[in-house]
């Protein structure tokens, strides 16, 4: 997996999206995790660490689905994310089993535009949550308000949190499955 740190283009090997004959190992910033009930980070970034957590994620057609992001200081000083809207804070990608990407809904299309092209865009004045050294939060990420899912499956989740800006680089979080359902069975 190639990631380009502070660019627009994150480049994800089919080998992550769980490509025939690939096993996705679990691990906690390198070290292999011993409890299922465990977070697997992600990639690091100034200290910061995301997970998606759990690592498997049940979701039905048409319902809401909340997706627990954890965010974790690994560091020995205060780091600073930015803490806005989830669209402003974060950038998610959705891949179905052949590694396309998923369509985001218009909501997060039209709020994910850069500054003065969009409503709610280019929020750089809103919040800064401040995390403590050693200290984990948790942010929900609703995947019926980002993503246009119409098709059961499997699906990769990933998730990048910016810090205080995405020109000051982001952290990217492990990938996660999702297992898309029709509603009532």
């Amino acid at each position: 997996m190639k990631l380009f740190y502070g660019a627009t283009v994150v480049v994800v090997s089919m080998a992550l999206l769980g490509a025939p004959g690939t096993v996705e190992k679990k691990t906690d910033c390198g070290r292999e995790t011993a409890d299922a009930n465990e977070p697997i980070w992600g990639n690091t970034f100034e200290d910061v660490a995301v997970s998606i957590h759990p690592g498997e994620i049940e979701y039905r057609l048409g319902t809401e689905t909340e997706v627990p992001l954890l965010i974790k200081n690994l560091g020995g000083k205060e780091v600073r994310v930015l803490s806005t809207t989830p669209f402003d804070s974060h950038k998610a990608a959705l891949f179905d089993c052949k590694g396309r990407p998923v369509p985001v809904t218009d909501l997060a299309r039209v709020a994910s535009l850069p500054f003065g092209k969009g409503k709610g865009s280019g929020r750089r004045s809103g919040h800064v949550k401040r995390i403590k050294p050693g200290e984990t939060i948790r942010r929900p990420l609703r995947l019926d308000l980002w993503f246009r899912i119409d098709t059961e499956g499997t699906y990769k989740l990933v998730v990048m949190q910016r810090l205080w800006s995405w020109g000051d680089g982001f952290a990217v979080s492990n990938m996660a499955t999702v297992n898309v359902k029709k509603t009532g069975r």
